[in-house]
C-alpha cells in the first residue's frame, strides 16, 4: 500500500490487493487501474503520477491518466551527478515530490504537470 495527501486534491492511495489507485476527495472515492505495477511510493500533480515500484531495479515510471486508467508513458532513470544510478534504500513522498535516500545522500524528484515533459 502507498499513500499520498495533496492539498485541495484529496487523499491518494494504492492498494496491491486489487491493484488500484484511489483518490478520496469531498467524501467521494474514485478508482483507477494502473498497468501491472506494484507501487511503493508515488507523487501526483494533476493527471500525472510518478510511481516508484521498488521491484528489482528500483523502477520509476511516469503515468498519465486516460479515462479510468493510468498508463505508463515513460521510464525514468535517476542519476547522480557522477553519472551513476541512484539506488534508494528509502523512498518517501509528499504531494508532487519523491524523496530518495541513497547511502548518506538525499535526492528529490518533483513531478511536472505532464509525464511526457
Amino acid at each position: 500500500m502507498a499513500l499520498n495527501g495533496i492539498a485541495d486534491e484529496g487523499i491518494w492511495f494504492f492498494f496491491s490487493i486489487d491493484s488500484k489507485i484511489g483518490v478520496r476527495k469531498e467524501r467521494l472515492t474514485s478508482y483507477y487501474s494502473p498497468e501491472d505495477i506494484n507501487i511503493r511510493a508515488f507523487a501526483v500533480k494533476g493527471e500525472t503520477i510518478v510511481a516508484y515500484s521498488g521491484r528489482g531495479e528500483h523502477t520509476l515510471l511516469g503515468l498519465q491518466r486516460d479515462g479510468d486508467e493510468y498508463k505508463t508513458v515513460r521510464k525514468i532513470e535517476l542519476m547522480k551527478p557522477n553519472g551513476k544510478s541512484i539506488e534508494p534504500q528509502l523512498v518517501n513522498n509528499r504531494e508532487s515530490k519523491l524523496l530518495f535516500l541513497d547511502g548518506n545522500e538525499l535526492y528529490i524528484y518533483e513531478v511536472k504537470s505532464s509525464a511526457t515533459e
